[in-house]
């Protein structure tokens, strides 16, 4: 019999596993959970937040953080891995964790550069710190970052989360591990960026005959990568089987995340199909009415700091905002699309007031922003993509929904303090909850008893309860599974907009036509297209075309 027939070998093997809090371990984080993964082979985890699929990933790693401990077995070639888990020189070589958030997987006192340098040499010490540099440049160059210098020369902090998701992939894309374990390596990406790190991640199977484990919650990407899929829920696998499960999915729980996906799909494949109903041209159709008009912004321009050279008087600058204009007008619904690093979170603080600009001017109802800003406290708000780093852990929701309010009763007086005093009582508090689909008994629940879903559905609600006159939402969905996405989009449907105007941020073009009136793609520090949600398959940009084109499949 030739080796091609031989039956491939098992290269993990993971059996009852079982990962409690070591302050209590009666109860059960994981519960028990089988798999195994051969050589060569792709393995997708999928499930909603919390069902264990990265805790699950830790332990084959051996990467538990101290409060947990994990029971069970967990072999690699047959070898014990719990509880002594991998020699430093098996991580990154032999097996490699990308870190579901990139912030944590850099020193944030060094700069990315060196830190990426001292991985590779690590790993192939025959390599110049200049040949290793030029390696890195080149890989990140294909993950489409287009100033690969500019990510090598600033530290995590200065950097967007795509561009330092994309700097973990280049590692992993130089190291060329016998094992790859990525930990939702795309949630922060665009869909031009998805496709080049899901090329990635198969040319290194294809190359080297890499092991691959992915945890995701996008059906498309468990579907584009996997050989199998597994299917989690309460730290259990619920259903399991090959790539094509998705299409005749057997357990309710499952049944009802493909249901959720496709419905959030749903406006995006209707306008695809209709587009040749839809007018002549694919032209802006976006009319201001001077006295509609909310937001203004004219030729805007931000640079930040590039490298500068030590004992030298001249400081580089990297440009990432260059002569923007927008309008927004009240009770709209604006979506900002754009690559990962592009500049669009920029872009919301700027229209926040929490930095300034180099040039160019934001005016509020045709106000300054910032004499705005003064005269209407608690008038604007965002929602943040880390839910769990938006809120003080030490506050329960009863305190979370009531600040903005006591912010916004501080320059108010007579009837209208009046009113917004009316919303720190209990029943309006409650009613804020219920509002977005929470019951009240969460009221005096702190953050971490909370869901990931539940938590995020708590910042909308303290986003609106003030009644600002415009929010923000920055990547709010992008790191919550395809069923709560879903719910969320079908909640923000129904909740009142008064006079608030909503900008939605997002890489998830599916999302943003699902929800938006409106939708502005933001590319080389300009908005190069702004067009209605309806003629959205007629823009004529080239980067817009190709961003359609990319979001059809996932």
């Amino acid at each position: 019999m030739s080796d091609k027939n031989l039956p491939l070998k098992n290269l993990i093997e993971v059996r009852n596993l079982k990962i409690v809090p070591r302050a209590n371990p009666r109860y059960a984080i994981l519960k028990g959970v089988d798999f195994e993964v051969k050589a060569g082979e792709s393995l997708a985890l999928l499930g909603e937040s919390g069902a264990g699929k990265s805790l699950a990933l830790q332990a084959v790693c051996g990467l538990l953080p101290p409060c947990l401990a994990a029971f069970g077995s967990v072999k690699l070639h047959g070898s014990e891995v719990l509880p002594l888990g991998y020699s430093r020189s098996d991580r990154g070589k032999s097996i490699l964790y990308l870190s579901q958030q990139p912030t944590t997987a850099f020193d944030p006192l060094t700069k990315v550069g060196p830190q990426l340098i001292e991985t590779i040499i690590t790993h192939f010490p025959s390599l110049t710190k200049e040949a290793a540099r030029k390696t890195i440049c080149e890989t990140l160059s294909s993950l489409r970052i287009a100033d690969p210098n500019f990510v090598l020369t600033h530290y995590p902090h200065e950097l967007s989360g795509g561009m330092l998701q994309r700097a973990m992939i280049a590692c992993a894309l130089i190291l060329k591990p016998e094992i790859v374990i990525a930990d939702e390596p795309t949630s922060a990406l665009d869909a031009l960026s998805v496709q080049e790190v899901l090329q990635g991640l198969n040319r290194i199977r294809k190359e080297t005959a890499a092991t691959l484990i992915v945890v995701t919650h996008h059906l498309s990407v468990a579907q584009a990568l996997a050989d199998r899929i597994i299917v989690m829920k309460d730290g259990q696998i619920v259903e399991s089987g090959l790539a094509n499960i998705t299409n005749q999915p057997q357990t309710p729980y499952f049944r009802h995340l493909v249901e959720m996906r496709e419905e959030l799909s749903s406006t995006f494949k209707k306008l695809q199909l209709s587009t040749g109903l839809i007018g002549e041209t694919g032209e802006n159709n976006f009319q201001n009415v001077s006295n509609n008009l909310l937001i203004e912004v004219h030729r805007l321009c931000k640079a930040y700091p590039a490298h500068r050279r030590l004992f030298s008087s001249q400081t580089k600058f990297h440009s990432v905002l260059n002569g923007v204009d927008l309008q927004i007008n009240r009770a709209e619904i604006v979506g900002l699309a754009g690559a990962s690093g592009v500049g669009k979170t920029t872009l919301a603080r700027l229209l926040l007031g929490l930095e300034k600009a180099e040039k160019g001017s934001i005016s509020i109802e045709g106000e300054n922003l910032f004499s705005w800003r003064k005269k209407h406290r608690a008038s604007m708000s965002v929602i943040f993509q880390n839910y769990t780093q938006s809120v003080d852990p030490s506050w329960t929701v009863r305190e979370i929904l009531s600040e903005p309010v006591e912010l916004k009763c501080q320059n108010l007086s007579g009837d209208e303090r009046k009113y917004f005093e009316e919303k720190l009582k209990e029943k309006s508090l409650r009613d804020a909850l219920q509002s977005v689909g929470l019951d009240e008994d969460k009221l005096n629940r702190f953050p971490h008893e909370l869901s990931g879903g539940e938590l995020q559905r708590v910042c909308i609600a303290r986003a609106l309860i003030a009644e600002p006159k415009l929010v923000i939402f920055d990547e709010a969905l992008s790191s919550l599974d395809a069923s709560i996405q879903g719910e969320i989009v079908k909640l923000l449907k129904k909740l009142p907009k008064r006079d608030c105007a909503w900008l939605f941020i997002s890489h998830d073009l599916k999302a943003l036509t699902a929800l938006c009136d409106r939708i502005l793609f933001l590319h080389d520090g300009q908005i190069v297209e702004s067009i209605a949600k309806q003629d959205l398959f007629k823009a004529k940009h080239p980067i817009v075309r190709q961003m359609i084109e990319a979001a059809q499949w996932l």
